[in-house]
């Protein structure tokens, strides 16, 4: 937390410990929860904590089940299980009411408090979050899950980055915070989060608190994490609830620019006091108004910096796979996914640092990475990333497309209707980003496609040998594809190779796939430097 808070547990109603911190004088007022965003912890809210506090707010950050130092409800996760728990710390503070703040699955959660516990909610704040899942959108929350499932978190700390956080924020500390947590997270717990999140529909229950609670609804103007009109929708389903939108912002923007985001938070929860207060009065209950300090007398507006926490470093997590093994994994994200260009410096210091963990660790994993040809140690300087010669980019590709030529062979010879169904799934899912000119999505999308092949293949070896060929390679997938008119042709191409495969023509499926390879070699190998 941004200031010393006091760390604390609860126990819920199946045994469960959950971890939350106080911060801020106990008093006659409601506390201020915090619930954080998936794959997340309470450490998040640490430009939040100081000023809420300083305000005159008793404040309780919670880490949500599964997340932080919390125990997982048995079972899956779910939002009724997160919403019980934060009702046990409530019950562990003698906090009979709450001011409810949560941002994306946070609030969520907070609604689902608020629905089963009426009377609780002294008011919510509902940042970045939805109150129910388009039917159409449902499918592409769940495959979040499976892919992590899958690949692990190294394999969806990125792209959940990318979703989550600006270009302009994602080399500052909130952002660095939140890829250590994120890499260090259950991939389990993180997919069950989202199954959970795809089945969320609140509108009915929220239906019901109409009249009866006060909410701020806060949306990010550019929040590409929620569909168009999320914040709307949401608002309309809790008549008298109050919309803001916040212009420039992205889906953790709470978390980028704390302050931006307290500039209206705050007047709110002060008009819900004063309302309250009048109302009591009303009532002939007996009140007094706490001395409060001006947010903006603090020092520091922008509230503390998260290099300010007890704990800064998020080590990765030891019930999980070795350390280096996790280590390796996410150097390797992102180095395919182009976090580290070719001939970037990788640092010892910055990368202990990033990942929270020993030197050694840092030095066996890169040295990994060096057996598989993806980072060079030169003498004298250091660890870099590898950098492709035109002749080793050539052999690579004359690899994969011998490799994906077998597996559409293969799968054109025994693939199921459900197996072609997922091709043709993840082909149209390519079609749409390729058209819309999103480069990293299509990029991104092709990577599900080619698992999709592999599976339908049948030999989960060629996946194997693939994904190594597909990563010494990845830096020159996006410089093939930027090409002018090459989207529309790797579409088309795609769409052969699918039809043959579905039309059972083995000779034909692995001969364009063989071309669809050469294709793309021919563009990205052009101009590439011989030795």
């Amino acid at each position: 937390m941004s200031q010393a808070g006091e760390s604390r547990r609860a126990t819920t109603s199946t045994g469960g410990v959950i971890a939350y911190e106080v911060l801020g004088a106990a008093g006659g007022e409601p506390p201020v929860v915090l619930l954080h965003a998936v794959g997340l912890d309470r450490t998040v809210w640490a430009g939040w904590t100081g000023p809420l506090a300083a305000a005159g707010h008793r404040v309780i950050a919670v880490d949500l089940p599964g997340h932080g130092a919390s125990d997982l409800e048995p079972g899956s996760p779910s939002l009724s299980g997160m919403a019980a728990a934060v009702a046990a710390v409530l019950a562990a503070e003698g906090a009979a009411r709450a001011h409810l703040l949560g941002v994306s699955l946070g609030g969520m959660v907070a609604q689902t408090l608020a629905i089963a516990r009426p009377g609780l909610a002294a008011s919510l704040v509902l940042c970045c979050t939805m109150a129910t899942i388009p039917d159409d959108i449902r499918p592409a929350i769940r495959q979040r899950g499976a892919d992590a499932r899958a690949g692990g978190m190294a394999a969806v700390t990125q792209p959940t980055i990318d979703r989550w956080i600006s270009p302009a924020g994602r080399d500052d500390m909130p952002a660095r915070r939140i890829r250590q947590l994120l890499f260090a997270d259950d991939a389990g717990v993180f997919a069950g989060c989202w199954d959970a999140i795809a089945d969320l529909d609140t509108v009915e229950g929220l239906a019901g608190l109409a009249g009866e609670i006060s909410a701020l609804v806060v949306e990010g103007g550019d929040d590409i994490s929620v569909p168009p009109g999320s914040g709307a929708r949401l608002a309309a389903a809790l008549p008298g609830s109050e919309l803001v939108t916040i212009p420039g912002a992205w889906h953790l923007g709470p978390y980028e620019s704390p302050a931006t985001f307290l500039d209206v938070v705050q007047p709110f929860l002060s008009r819900v006091l004063r309302s309250s207060r009048i109302t009591l009065r009303a009532r002939g209950a007996q009140t007094s108004m706490p001395q409060t300090k001006a947010r903006r007398g603090l020092a520091n507006p922008e509230g503390v910096g998260m290099t300010e926490l007890a704990n800064p470093a998020i080590p990765i997590r030891r019930a999980a796979a070795p350390l280096r093994s996790q280590a390796v994994d996410y150097l390797r994200s992102a180095i395919v996914t182009g976090v580290y260009k070719p001939g970037s410096r990788l640092l010892e210091k910055t990368l202990t640092d990033e990942l929270g963990v020993s030197r050694t660790v840092i030095r066996e994993s890169l040295r990994q990475l060096e057996t598989e040809r993806l980072v060079d140690i030169v003498p004298n300087y250091g660890p870099i990333v590898h950098t492709l010669t035109k002749r080793e980019a050539a052999g690579l590709y004359e690899i994969r497309a011998v490799l994906e030529a077998l597996a559409a062979r293969n799968a054109a010879e025994h693939a199921t209707a459900d197996q072609v169904g997922r091709l043709r799934a993840a082909l149209g899912q390519i079609r749409e980003a390729a058209a819309g000119g999103d480069l990293g999505k299509t990029l991104e999308l092709k990577g599900a496609f080619y698992d999709a092949l592999v599976s339908a293949s049948g030999n989960p070896t060629i996946g194997e040998v693939f994904g190594n060929v597909q990563a010494r390679i990845s830096t020159l997938r996006s410089r093939s594809l930027s090409h002018a008119g090459r989207p529309d042709a790797m579409v088309s191409e795609l769409t052969g190779i699918v039809d043959a495969i579905d039309g059972g023509d083995s000779v034909r499926a692995a001969r364009l796939a063989q071309e669809h390879v050469e294709a793309a070699a021919a563009l990205a190998l052009d101009g590439l430097p011989d030795e």
